[in-house]
């Protein structure tokens, strides 16, 4: 629907961004209500960029600027976490995330590029701590895994 929605068509044909990452979290199970959350990186920790879009709004004398990731359909390891995932390339597809970047490109050839992406297999997932649903939160420990068994720290 990026294409097809007014919100976000023109920024999708007209300003395209990359987003860089390490890793992304998805919740697991429907909304509402209490749902876990995983992180997925690379095995090797190589980082990647998100598909997205830039936009800007004037409201009044304040400009506001903000992005976002592109999502498709989630395949495997995400699809048993997640409905979703974002559109997400490695460095070893910089042809189609320069592509991406083309803004002469027309709807059909930008999302021709969406629908090919990296090879999901060395991406792994663990579940993290509600520290990762914090907007606040911006640290290490929002990423680390969490631990299945109790720890006792009076050694």
């Amino acid at each position: 629907t990026l294409f097809e929605l007014r919100s976000f068509k023109q920024a999708a044909r007209h300003t395209p961004c990359l987003i860089p990452a390490d890793g992304f979290y998805e919740p697991q199970g429907p909304a509402g209500g209490y749902r876990p959350w995983f992180g997925f990186r690379f095995n090797d920790d190589r980082p990647f960029f998100f598909a997205g879009i830039y936009y800007q709004e004037q409201q009044g004398p304040t400009l506001s600027q903000s992005f976002s990731i592109i999502t498709k359909t989630a395949v495997d390891p995400v699809a048993p976490i997640h409905e979703r995932m974002p559109v997400l390339w490695d460095q070893s597809q910089s042809t189609l995330w320069q592509r991406w970047l083309d803004t002469s490109l027309s709807t059909q050839q930008r999302h021709a590029i969406l629908q090919q992406s990296i090879h999901y297999q060395a991406l792994s997932h663990h579940p993290v701590s509600d520290l990762a649903k914090s907007t606040k939160a911006e640290e290490p420990a929002c990423f680390a895994p969490l631990s299945s068994e109790p720890t006792n720290d009076k050694n």
